[in-house]
């Protein structure tokens, strides 16, 4: 099952995507307070699942950003990649 683990998301990566939002949403504001609270939130998931997220509220076409759809969407993402991988794993073991 240890394949199952994924790598989480590095400080880099997740200003990276903050800066993306800042870029496509100038209403985001963020500060550096907020960033380092904003990171515990998502640190958990990897780069791939917040930038899918980050993609998929841009094509939506909201004109104001939301972290909390944004994490919303991490957790969609993320449940669905782990289904994946254990039906996976257990399809392997047979």
């Amino acid at each position: 099952m240890n394949e199952i683990i994924q790598q989480t998301l590095s400080k880099e990566e997740f200003l990276y995507w903050s800066n993306w939002i800042s870029t496509r949403w100038p209403n985001s504001k963020i500060d550096t307070k907020q960033l380092k609270s904003l990171y515990s939130d998502f640190s958990h998931f990897n780069d791939d699942i917040l930038g899918q997220a980050c993609v998929d509220q841009l094509d939506k076409g909201d004109a104001f950003f939301s972290w909390p759809q944004l994490k919303r969407r991490c957790k969609e993402i993320y449940h669905e990649e782990l289904k994946l991988k254990i039906s996976k794993a257990k399809d392997e073991k047979h």
